[in-house]
């Protein structure tokens, strides 16, 4: 699909199951099953809000988050254009469960 001449994916989160939109080149992403499995996107909240804490908790370095990586960066929607309207610069009101 494009958004504004953007590539973008639609898929579901490795972690908690959300649907979300992501540019595939450079959302974060995992390999499951682990080692040989294809690369499982994984949403913005549970990058910032479980992986990475429990990384820092760790001491590990952290997963980045690209630039463009999630589709509510790159879209300021038009009402009634049916695409998301912008997120909150942590992408806090993206994905959230009603």
């Amino acid at each position: 699909m494009t958004a504004r001449g953007w590539w973008f994916a639609q898929g579901l989160c490795l972690l908690c199951g959300r649907v979300f939109a992501f540019d595939p080149e450079r959302v974060c992403s995992f390999p499951w099953p682990p080692s040989d499995g294809p690369a499982e996107p994984i949403c913005r909240p549970c990058i910032t809000e479980v992986a990475n804490p429990e990384r820092r908790r760790l001491g590990l370095s952290l997963y980045p988050i690209l630039p463009g990586a999630y589709l509510d960066e790159r879209t300021v929607a038009r009402r009634g254009s049916g695409l998301p309207h912008a997120a909150s610069p942590t992408g806090d009101n993206l994905n959230r469960r009603t």
